[in-house]
């Protein structure tokens, strides 16, 4: 188990995790305010990225 933790905390510290919590948003760590509206703000964003695209019926 101690293991598991170690490891962890080298992935966060790596990953640039340094405090708690630490949100990551499409493989990039939010930086700022961590409000819930400023959250939603860039979840909602997220979904309407290059990734997400809309399939013809």
């Amino acid at each position: 188990m101690i293991e598991r933790v170690e490891r962890d905390l080298v992935s966060a510290v790596a990953s640039g995790a340094h405090v708690t919590p630490t949100f990551f948003i499409e493989g990039r760590r939010l930086l700022g305010s961590y409000d819930a509206r400023t959250l939603t703000a860039v979840l909602e964003a997220s979904r309407r990225g290059p990734r997400t695209q809309e399939v013809p019926s």
